[in-house]
């Protein structure tokens, strides 16, 4: 194919001129190089000299191989070590080439991630400044009034008022020893009960701290002659819950009754019998492991009474009584610590007491004293 091409004709002339031999000498080849027109001629002629292979690369480095090839047919030791330093140059020149090229690639995917990044950090910026202002325009609401403005079922809204009224209300009791037929307190009517309780709150709102919106709003007689007094908020009613400002309130409202600080019941899951719930000491040392407050646990005791027990029994439920309703929440999510082991606690769900024998519900009798 060579042949047909005009740099194929003049290297079988110049052929016919080197007396037969299968190479040619190394001023002939530089002769023949000097006269080609073309790179591809050039190369066709290195190939035709077995200078190069047709497969191999016609880059720097393919051409710094071949230079070191001539050294082999060079006679001279001079023109060896010239040609040799040829072939060091274009390798030095091919390296350099190949390091600047990296160099600007490498500056290139610098620069276009630098940009990206610039570009990200922006709408970052903005994403945060929109969100910024929403915030600000927006009033903070908690869970039940934002439960109220949606669609919610009217099971869950009736828990959320529920809760609400909880919060809002403190019960009034008569102390111990103080017998129905002298507790006057039950026999006034919800419209005196709220008077009274409004001339008792005009002597605490003095008191450090007060929150100036404290009220009453309404009473409910419960059995027994206990009293159930309704607050204009939630906070009115913890701020009035606070030691000296409920002394200072019953003070003035009755002197024969009390306030009946709500509790908390919750179950801890197979405790050691060897435990003893009635020890204040042992329930200070649950509190500290657990990371609760002093004296947030009120009082604990067995679920099933201690005579009832195997005698080979080591663990049971217990029940414990907690006033705030915070460090329940904590005692349930976290879990506490018993003698040393972990135990899970959970609400207190009440059940009807349920005769496994008649299976009557709610009379008050178990199967081993059924009749």
């Amino acid at each position: 194919m060579a042949g047909n091409t005009p740099g194929g004709t003049a290297r079988k002339a110049s052929s016919s001129t080197t007396s037969g031999s299968a190479k040619r000498t190394v001023s002939g080849v530089l002769m023949t190089n000097a006269a080609t027109k073309t790179m591809q001629d050039a190369k066709d002629l290195l190939i035709d000299t077995d200078y190069c292979n047709s497969d191999e690369a016609f880059d720097a480095g393919g051409i710094a191989r071949i230079v070191r090839r001539l050294v082999n047919v060079v006679k001279t030791k001079g023109l060896q070590d010239a040609v040799k330093a040829v072939a060091d140059v274009i390798e030095g020149v091919a390296r350099q080439r190949m390091a600047r090229d990296i160099t600007e690639l490498v500056k290139e995917e610098m620069r276009e991630m630098m940009e990206g990044m610039q570009g990200m950090v922006k709408r970052v910026e903005e994403m945060g400044t929109k969100t910024m202002e929403a915030v600000s325009e927006t009033q903070a609401k908690s869970y039940a009034a934002a439960a109220g403005e949606r669609n919610t079922p009217a099971r869950v809204t009736a828990i959320l008022n529920r809760q609400d009224m909880r919060s809002r209300q403190i019960v009034i009791q008569r102390t111990a020893g103080v017998s129905s037929e002298d507790y006057d307190l039950s026999k006034l009517s919800e419209s005196e009960l709220l008077e009274k309780a409004k001339i008792a709150l005009d002597g605490v709102k003095g008191m450090k701290e007060c929150p100036s919106d404290i009220k009453f709003l309404g009473a409910r007689r419960l059995r027994g002659g206990d009293v159930t007094l309704l607050m204009g908020s939630a906070e009115s009613r913890l701020w009035l819950s606070q030691t000296l400002a409920t002394e200072a309130f019953m003070a003035g409202f009755h002197c024969m009754s009390k306030v009946r600080t709500p509790m908390l019941t919750v179950v801890a899951e197979y405790v050691a019998t060897r435990f003893a719930p009635g020890d204040q000491g042992s329930l200070r040392l649950i509190e500290q492991s657990a990371g609760l407050q002093e004296k947030s646990i009120k009082s604990a005791s067995w679920i099933k009474p201690e005579e009832r027990r195997s005698a080979s029994q080591q663990y049971a439920h217990m029940k414990m009584k907690f006033t705030d309703r915070q460090q329940v929440n904590k005692a349930i999510w976290d879990g506490i610590f018993i003698e040393g082991k972990f135990i899970t606690v959970r609400k207190d769900i009440q059940e009807p007491v349920i005769c496994y024998k008649c299976h009557s519900v709610g009379d008050g009798h178990y199967a081993n004293n059924c009749t």
